[in-house]
């Protein structure tokens, strides 16, 4: 398994991390997360680095009055 290639559009640090979320929380303020559930399928380290493979599922609702809705997603960091 190969790293992902360093994408610019990666968050790094907890201030970072956070604005990010108070913009995406602000953009949608009804959104609530029912589930979250990643599966990490592999981990490497490489050249100092940790390569993780995963895939996640989640249940979510844009409003309180919003029906469920699922996402399913595969990313490597």
């Amino acid at each position: 398994m190969r790293c992902a290639s360093y994408r610019e559009n990666r968050l790094v640090g907890k201030q970072a991390i956070g604005a990010d979320n108070a913009k995406g929380r602000a953009a949608n303020p009804g959104l609530k997360v029912l589930s979250y559930v990643p599966k990490f399928k592999n981990i490497q380290i490489q050249d100092g680095l940790a390569c993780e493979w995963f895939e996640s599922e989640a249940k979510f609702k844009l409003s309180p009055e919003g029906t469920p809705e699922s996402w399913h997603g595969q990313d490597s960091v």
